[in-house]
């Protein structure tokens, strides 16, 4: 299992220190040859036989404690690169809602610049509407007033059976309001 989630240069590296374990050491190669080289002669095998025995008693610093120690910092290895490549995936998902939720964000922000900017302009333009209408009835009540002192001065001048002669200058005054009043109707 763990053979198969390793790098392909520590599959080769795991594969030359099996070969090399199977292997005889060069001191195991070179007795071999001395044996055999003896045997040819008819030297006695006694001596030798011994000291092999000995050696061979001799606690080994074998291969396997230092490959196993490499298979578990593979494994560990293996293990932190899943958890980085889980985080990476969290952060990448993470962002990705971020961003939609910025968007969101965003899109809400102009809507509500665009409500305040509307809610604004109709506001102001009921002021406006308003002003117009107070101006309209003011102006109104100026004529109206105007039309009736006419009305009245006329009215006087009818039933007291003289004519008094109006000044210029009370038809002047009387003409802005008027002349106002068609502009504005006009």
């Amino acid at each position: 299992m763990l053979v198969a989630q390793m790098k392909p240069s520590a599959k080769v590296w795991l594969q030359e220190q099996r070969r090399q374990r199977n292997a005889l050491p060069s001191e195991e190669e070179t007795r071999i040859r001395r044996l055999k080289e003896r045997l040819q002669l008819g030297v006695p095998l006694e001596l030798h036989d011994a000291r092999h025995r000995s050696r061979r008693n001799q606690p080994k610093a074998g291969p396997s404690v230092g490959t196993a120690s490499l298979l578990e910092q593979n494994a560990v290895l293996v293990a932190r690169l899943d958890t980085m490549e889980e985080l990476l995936c969290h952060g990448e998902e993470e962002r990705r809602m971020m961003r939609s939720q910025l968007l969101q964000a965003s899109d809400e922000n102009r809507r509500c610049a665009m409500q305040l900017i509307h809610s604004a302009l109709d506001r102001h333009q009921g002021e406006l509407v308003l002003e117009e209408r107070v101006f309209r009835e003011t102006l109104l009540r100026h004529e109206s007033e105007a039309k009736q002192n006419i009305l009245w001065e006329l009215n006087q001048c009818l039933r007291g059976g003289k004519l008094t002669h109006v000044s210029r200058n009370d038809l002047t005054k009387r003409k802005p309001g008027v002349l106002l009043g068609k502009q504005f109707y006009a």
